[in-house]
């Protein structure tokens, strides 16, 4: 995806590619912080497990289940670890595990629900244009990974149109908390 100009911030990397990104980084790494903003994503965005779906694409090493085990491990996350973060608001401990535990689960049964030749890729709701994570009997079309690049691309469409179409303006606005430049 191209990236988003942000004012007062600049250059940010797509929602997708974010999401994408963290959840690789989670896998390779314990880090707090990963750890709550792959949760963060997974309540905002897109969930863990079409996050891990798509991951696979940018990292051919790996498969959904690989990157499930990963995960799996971690989210060992204590108060003392939170505790050297600045948060806001005040989050609870054992309400961010009793979602981890959740979103762990919820995406093992996507990733055994998906047909294995899609994995690598996301999923655009064809009734607005949306990422979103698939139920069986729901309408999509894939949204293809690029090799050497940002995933995912789809087609040749300009940036504008992605910003309308896949989430909108506002909706970006709202997940970063700024305002889009060139609108």
């Amino acid at each position: 995806m191209p990236t988003i100009s942000l004012e007062g911030i600049g250059h940010v990397l797509h929602p997708v590619d974010l999401a994408v990104n963290k959840v690789l980084a989670l896998g390779g790494r314990d880090e707090p912080r990963d750890w709550l903003d792959t949760l963060y994503l997974d309540t905002k965005f897109i969930t863990l497990g079409a996050m891990v779906w798509a991951a696979v694409g940018k990292d051919p090493g790996m498969n959904p289940d690989m990157l499930l085990g990963l995960l799996s491990r971690k989210g060992k996350i204590q108060q003392r670890d939170l505790d050297r973060l600045i948060l806001t608001p005040d989050v609870q401990l054992a309400d961010l595990h009793a979602h981890w535990t959740r979103s762990l689960s919820d995406a093992k049964s996507f990733v055994r629900s998906r047909p294995p030749s899609e994995a690598g890729r996301l999923y655009i709701d064809t009734t607005n244009g949306k990422f979103f994570t698939p139920a069986p009997g729901d309408a999509y079309k894939l949204c293809e990974p690029r090799s050497g690049g940002i995933l995912p691309r789809m087609g040749e469409l300009e940036e504008t149109v992605f910003r309308e179409s896949i989430i909108g303006s506002q909706g970006l606005e709202q997940f970063f908390g700024a305002r889009l430049l060139g609108k």
